[in-house]
């Protein structure tokens, strides 16, 4: 949709985004040569008491912070160069990774609605360690502004150029990254094979020293 201020016509304003990539395949091995021990480690996973979902997941665990997150990040280096090129940094600004951890879904499993929303992070990433093509759009994101046109009845009268669900198509070996207070969802996967993501938080803020800006920072991997 349109969302040049000078056109005439539909416009949009404000829209939701979201940004997506795929690592070249060798990437994608690299990936898994780094991060398959851990992953196939049941030891690093549980289901937290204070999550709705069923999802094993290395996040609040205490194995997660020996997890080989630092190593995986120069892999993604393309990713990040392209997402920052898309949506550049503003002077004095860069982006500091917050923490990663993986999850597992199982027959079954799922991820509750929820967002990232918090004072240490304000970016947000997925990466597909293992997804069949059954399950391509299980990822989902919620728009909660969209039940105000529900509420009005203009939902039901027009075609909206909004939504209230969204359901990216994706691939195993993409990466999607948002802004970490859109609300999402994971739905239950219905098959015998094991869905498999990688998961992340970042936050964009002012740097603390003088230096070149760059989202090659430091990782900061432990848990808020």
């Amino acid at each position: 949709m349109n969302t040049d201020p000078n056109s005439y016509g539909l416009t949009a304003f404000a829209p939701s985004w979201y940004y997506r990539n795929n690592l070249k395949e060798h990437d994608q091995q690299k990936t898994r040569d780094l991060l398959e021990d851990f992953i196939e480690d049941d030891n690093n996973f549980h289901n937290p008491d204070n999550w709705l979902g069923n999802v094993g997941t290395s996040l609040q665990h205490p194995n997660n912070e020996s997890g080989p997150w630092r190593k995986w990040f120069p892999i993604l280096e393309p990713i990040f160069r392209d997402f920052f090129d898309n949506i550049p940094l503003k002077k004095g600004y860069e982006p500091v990774f917050q923490e990663c951890w993986a999850n597992k879904y199982s027959k079954g499993y799922f991820q509750e609605y929820h967002n990232h929303a918090a004072s240490h992070c304000n970016l947000s990433a997925v990466y597909y360690y293992k997804l069949d093509e059954e399950h391509t759009q299980n990822f989902r994101f919620y728009n909660n502004n969209h039940s105000a046109y529900r509420a009005s009845g203009l939902d039901e009268g027009v075609s909206l150029p909004s939504f209230e669900v969204y359901k990216p198509k994706l691939s195993e070996g993409d990466i999607i990254i948002f802004p970490a207070h859109y609300p999402h969802l994971v739905a239950p996967n219905t098959s015998d094979g094991l869905r498999i993501t990688i998961a992340m938080n970042l936050l964009v803020t002012q740097r603390r020293v003088q230096q070149p800006t760059s989202y090659k920072t430091t990782p900061n991997l432990k848990s808020p």
